[in-house]
């Protein structure tokens, strides 16, 4: 099984891979929130959408850490750029699930895991810059107005 956009995303990703190389190891990463990490590990392209999987699926401790905007110092432009904008989509979601009185869970299943399935379907998406991102991740959260797609009436569809 191949996940949507994996050839066609940059390969900047901060070394990690705990996972075996196979697809119980990609499914595993996938649903712990590492697929990022995962897919530049093995060597893989990483998807605009796995940007977004640790943000969609980890637990509040690790977004806590991912807000922290860490950036090591032999990360390249690109992926400090990647990095600075899940640091500050994590230090988002945060805040909004504490501005909801929500778990990071409930929202994550409302708002975030709806996202990135779409950003994985839609093909169109697979080459946001870090700050479309940030844009289209801060629209869904904050169920702005312009985060809704073609007047739904469905806050987390986003505009893309």
């Amino acid at each position: 099984m191949r996940w949507p956009g994996r050839e066609q995303a940059n390969r900047e990703a901060p070394p990690s891979g705990e996972h075996d190389g196979g697809l119980a190891g990609e499914c595993e990463a996938y649903l712990a929130g590492d697929y990022a990490e995962h897919a530049g590990a093995t060597g893989h392209l990483i998807p605009v959408w796995a940007r977004l999987n640790a943000l969609a699926h980890a637990d509040e401790a690790t977004l806590s850490h991912l807000a922290l905007d860490r950036v090591g110092p032999h990360a390249s432009v690109a992926g400090s750029e990647w990095q600075r904008a899940v640091a500050y989509l994590a230090g988002a979601t945060l805040e909004e699930a504490g501005a909801r009185g929500m778990t990071v869970t409930d929202l994550q299943a409302s708002l975030l895991i709806p996202l990135e399935l779409l950003l994985a379907d839609d093909e169109t998406t697979w080459d946001l810059s870090p700050g479309q991102l940030v844009a289209v991740g801060l629209a869904v959260l904050r169920r702005h107005p312009s985060s809704t797609h073609r007047g739904s009436d469905d806050p987390t569809a986003p505009c893309l």
